[in-house]
């Protein structure tokens, strides 16, 4: 396995990443729920 050392960047990327994953996962879940009939807000 290859090692790289952690940069500020590198953390960065991920909190990003983790970020745009949690807003397009929200906002699939509120279309899905609102299709169902619901309402759906944060």
């Amino acid at each position: 396995m290859l090692e790289q050392a952690k940069s500020d960047i590198s953390g960065d990327s991920a909190i990003l990443r983790f970020e745009l994953s949690f807003e397009v996962a929200w906002k699939l879940c509120q279309l899905l729920a609102r299709e169902q009939g619901f309402e759906a807000t944060l």
